[in-house]
């Protein structure tokens, strides 16, 4: 026999999970209110879309916009953007050396056709290579270039080697290169510690070679037995962006490394305190630490901003404080005084 609930416990249901509903309803909005309240007033980018990593050179820093001809500058004397150069044609990649500017272009929508090239003076000249070109990085006087099937090392008087490694490249320090299987000295590795990782980043800060990969792991270079270690408590997915940055006053030392988070409040970068080589920090979110680039009270402000975008290039503008930042999708973004106040946006 079927046995009906009375009215009264059925009014007692609806009302409750009316009620439930209402609530939660009610701490989503409250949640959504507050990030509008701490937000920065939006900032159309000087460069939309996805920009080049971030290099400097003779005291400017340049940056392309990907996929178009064009590659902004900004006098770091003179504290603006100041020129925009114009490359040979569409940018896959830019890069500099101590002495001179490169990119890797294409024309129409065929990157199969992509070339190398160097400016000289105010003209640019191509570079004939065995293959073809896909991304470049600088690193002192030489130029590391990752081609279809190999990586190419350029030093300063024009003569290219062939360094006989299958990977894809992802940046090169000293003269160290992070790789797709490892890290390599120059030609020789993968070195101990890195074979089969997918190194996404490497950087030389405070004196030590530092690398990353998207599995989370800060690996150190250790040079006695010619290895990386890894840093323990280090569990984000690094995108490969990497920064020393060091206060204008001095006193300490921070590694900046772009984060690939879960979610739209996860990203933007970790910071870990390498004052110390010895006792090296595990990473903290901006704002939440003392030694932070991002002031405690402004951590709000940064999680309502910047940590919403993934970062894919990041440099500290010495000297002072001021950090420029590539996002994957959402322009140029520069951490700078606006209104009185430090804080992340756009820049313009």
């Amino acid at each position: 026999m079927l046995i009906k609930k009375p009215t009264w416990l059925k009014k007692i249901i609806v009302f409750t999970f009316v009620l439930l509903l209402s609530v939660f309803v009610s701490c989503n909005q409250d949640s959504i209110f507050a990030d509008i309240a701490v937000e920065p007033e939006p900032i159309d980018p000087r460069i939309k879309g996805s920009p080049s990593s971030i290099v400097e050179l003779h005291n400017n820093i340049h940056v392309a916009s990907l996929h178009s001809n064009s590659i902004h500058v900004y006098s770091i004397s003179a504290g603006r953007w100041t020129s925009t150069i114009r490359a040979p044609d569409r940018i896959l990649s830019l890069a500099a050396t101590d002495n001179d500017l490169f990119v890797v272009t294409y024309s129409g929508n065929n990157h199969q056709n992509s070339i190398l090239s160097i400016r000289s003076g105010s003209t640019w000249s191509s570079i004939s290579l065995a293959s073809r070109p896909q991304v470049i990085y600088g690193s002192g006087s030489d130029l590391y270039i990752g081609t279809v099937n190999n990586i190419i090392r350029r030093q300063s008087d024009g003569s290219l080697s062939s360094l006989n490694i299958n990977a894809d490249l992802h940046g090169a320090a000293g003269s160290f290169i992070a790789t797709s299987n490892g890290v390599y000295d120059n030609g020789a590795g993968p070195i101990s510690g890195t074979s089969g990782i997918n190194i996404t980043g490497i950087i030389q800060a405070n004196g030590v070679i530092f690398a990353v990969n998207r599995g989370g792991n800060l690996l150190r270079y250790n040079a006695g037995p010619s290895r990386f270690d890894q840093i323990p408590n280090t569990s984000n997915s690094y995108t490969g962006a990497m920064a020393e940055w060091i206060p204008a006053g001095g006193g300490r030392t921070l590694l900046l490394l772009g984060v690939q988070g879960t979610n739209n409040h996860n990203r933007g970068y970790r910071e870990i305190n390498i004052t110390n080589l010895a006792n090296i920090s595990t990473p903290y979110e901006p704002g939440t630490w003392e030694g932070s680039t991002v002031i405690t009270a402004n951590r709000s402000r940064y999680e309502a901003s910047l940590a919403r975008h993934s970062i894919t290039s990041i440099l500290q503008i010495r000297p002072g404080n001021m950090i420029f930042a590539s996002t994957g999708l959402n322009g140029m973004w520069s951490f700078k005084v606006r209104d009185g106040i430090w804080g992340w946006n756009a820049e313009d």
